[in-house]
């Protein structure tokens, strides 16, 4: 295990550390609302067969209470989303903010609606509340999520007493 500090959180390497994924690391985490961070106790990189059977899976594995990133999501050929930032960290974030303020499940039924209304890719290896949420964030940090969603989004628990994002 290789690691390094990235921001402030330690990032871990399963084998090498991949320049490519720690200034991809970096620039994400630069958009992150610092309160957010603040639940971010490290970040794991690990090859795709750890997070499951399906060797082109780049996803994240935060059920643990962090983000654990395939390689894969370092691969602008396997994953061009993936940068300037690194949507597949950002959702892993929704995710692990979810599961620590129940920000969905908390916030007024309008808004709960709102973002229940967000479809779920097929391939998604997660389905449910907890999903619809994660993307939601994804969206409001990069910036491309529409009003309503924005609206949802600053109303949950996790935004409360957050100024600005930097997007």
């Amino acid at each position: 295990m290789n690691e390094i500090i990235v921001l402030g959180k330690l990032v871990r390497f399963q084998h090498e550390i991949l320049d490519v994924a720690v200034s991809n690391i970096r620039d994400t985490l630069w958009v992150v609302p610092t309160q957010h961070l603040f639940l971010i106790r490290q970040i794991d990189v690990v090859p795709p067969l750890m997070l499951g059977s399906n060797p082109n899976y780049s996803g994240g594995g935060s059920g643990v209470g962090y983000p654990r990133l395939s390689t894969l999501c370092f691969d602008r050929g396997h994953k061009p989303h993936n940068f300037p930032l690194n949507l597949t960290l950002l959702h892993e974030i929704g995710h692990i903010l979810d599961e620590h303020y129940g920000a969905l499940v908390n916030l007024p039924r309008e808004h709960q609606a709102t973002l229940r209304a967000i479809g779920i890719p097929a391939g998604a290896r997660t389905h449910g509340d907890g999903e619809h949420y994660a993307i939601a964030y994804q969206q409001v940090i990069v910036g491309t999520a529409s009003a309503a969603v924005r609206t949802a989004v600053f109303a949950s628990r996790p935004f409360e007493g957050v100024d600005t994002i930097h997007r």
